[in-house]
């Protein structure tokens, strides 16, 4: 049997190690994204290095480490094979997570279902007028730089601009508001212009 002898310090053979048991089978989603986290953390590897050292892909890593945006108690609830994975990529972002979460083990809703609740309950908690007075409770304050941004939005377009960022920033929404016909012909104009 051919045998390979390498000598290799400490980090190393701990990301070795690491490595090794994020390849196991047995996972959950949950312990693999704190492997993930923990190699971006301790090696400092960026997703893609991520990815190519445990062979998975991008996506799949950025994805598997949004996770760690839920709460404790539902992150407990995917560790316990309660919740799956993509019930829990559901629930991030909506006002109320472990709620959510608790009504989809009771009414045992599928990922689809997951998704359909939470983009109503996203849609439905801005709302003007509506039950929880027209902000959802778990929008965060805007930053400096969120609000310098729609600032420039509305200077540039003469529009009132709001920006809305979800998960880890990798998802905005940018809403204008547009009072008539030609202001919306003048908006179009001026993004199609090359």
């Amino acid at each position: 049997m051919p045998v390979v002898i390498r000598s290799i310090g400490d980090m190393d053979a701990l990301q070795i190690g690491l490595v090794e048991n994020l390849q196991r089978a047995d996972l959950t989603a949950i312990d693999e994204a704190q492997g993930f986290k923990r190699l971006m953390e301790e090696f400092t590897q960026t997703q893609d290095d991520v990815a190519k050292t445990v062979g998975k892909s991008r996506p799949h890593v950025a994805n598997t480490l949004r996770l760690l945006d839920l709460p404790s108690s539902v992150q407990e609830m995917i560790r316990l094979g309660q919740l799956s994975a993509g019930q829990g990529r559901a629930l991030i972002g909506v006002p109320d997570p472990a709620a959510m979460a608790q009504r989809a083990v009771e009414e045992k809703l599928t990922v689809r279902e997951l998704e359909k609740l939470g983009g109503e309950q996203k849609r439905g908690a801005g709302r003007p007028g509506d039950k929880k007075g027209g902000k959802a409770s778990g929008d965060a304050p805007k930053s400096a730089d969120t609000r310098a941004l729609e600032k420039r939005i509305e200077e540039a377009l003469g529009l009132k601009a709001d920006l809305k960022l979800r998960g880890l920033g990798e998802q905005t929404l940018l809403t204008l508001e547009i009072r008539d016909f030609d202001q919306l012909d003048a908006v179009v104009e001026r993004l199609t212009r090359r």
